[in-house]
């Protein structure tokens, strides 16, 4: 499997012009929707995950780095979430037995790995967020180079 594609912005090899437009142009070609995501889809399966949804899609919509083909994996990070606060409840309110307790911390463990692994994908770690952030700078300063040149 190969590395990962990275933005026209995050690449850190010298591109000829020709190289650098052609990026720039596969890029907007893969741009997606207006960016907003609306109501929590109906496959969510708690409420909690359904309040997630509304907590963070919000400040997503804000950022601009989301659209309809992020809903699936935002969803995802969502039930993982609830899913995680749902047994952290049961293993702070009750005694178990050994096998009981160490399958159940087990089963948080799974749910915050899925939950970091959307999060990822979604844009929500601060090192995502970062990236996007840099993207866009990235954007204003191409734009105040073709407007005024290189000053």
């Amino acid at each position: 499997m190969g590395r990962a594609r990275k933005p026209l912005s995050e690449q850190k090899s010298r591109l000829n012009e020709s190289d650098r437009e052609q990026k720039k142009l596969a890029e907007t070609l893969i741009s997606i929707d207006d960016g907003k995501l609306g109501e929590p889809p109906e496959w969510l399966h708690s409420e909690v995950a359904k309040k997630e949804w509304n907590r963070v899609v919000p400040t997503m919509n804000a950022i601009g780095i989301v659209g309809s083909l992020d809903q699936a994996n935002i969803g995802g990070y969502c039930n993982a979430f609830a899913a995680y606060v749902k047994v952290g409840k049961e293993l702070k309110g009750k005694q178990f037995s050994k096998d009981e307790n160490i399958k159940l911390t087990r089963l948080e463990k799974c749910y915050a790995d899925e939950m970091r692994q959307f999060a990822r994908l979604c844009g929500l770690t601060v090192d995502s967020r970062l990236k996007a952030a840099i993207t866009k700078t990235s954007k204003i300063d191409d734009e105040i180079k073709e407007k005024f040149g290189d000053i």
